[in-house]
């Protein structure tokens, strides 16, 4: 399972383990964004720190309408207690976890400030 809070801007964050090819890890708090459909996004320090491979550029339809290309990298996530490939999204700013990522999850939140955020692993 996987835990986090809301925030008192009525964000829903948790922590992830990313890691790059070299085992480099970093722990990032990241903000649960259901109108991002691709996994992660990482800001450009932490994916330099991690020493992340450069996959490709792709545009992006971004909620205020407008078109953005952003680079595209390679790296895993410990994620319901297994490591997990994903294409990181290079952003500046936050880190927000997307709709692919929560693929086979359900979530479970109390949307209050301070209130639990529960990740589980879909079992069927």
């Amino acid at each position: 399972m996987i835990t986090g809070q809301i925030t008192s801007a009525r964000e829903a964050v948790i922590s992830v383990v990313v890691s790059g090819p070299a085992g480099q890890e970093s722990t990032v708090d990241a903000v649960l964004d259901t109108g991002f459909t691709n996994e992660i996004t990482l800001p450009p320090e932490v994916i330099s720190e991690l020493g992340l491979e450069f996959i490709d550029e792709a545009g992006y339809l971004l909620a205020d309408g407008q078109l953005a290309y952003l680079r595209g990298y390679a790296a895993s996530v410990d994620w319901h207690g297994n490591r997990h490939e994903v294409l990181v999204t290079e952003t500046p700013g936050g880190s927000l976890i997307g709709m692919a990522l929560l693929d086979g999850s359900d979530v479970f939140m109390r949307v209050a400030p301070g209130g639990a955020v529960r990740i589980e692993a879909i079992s069927e």
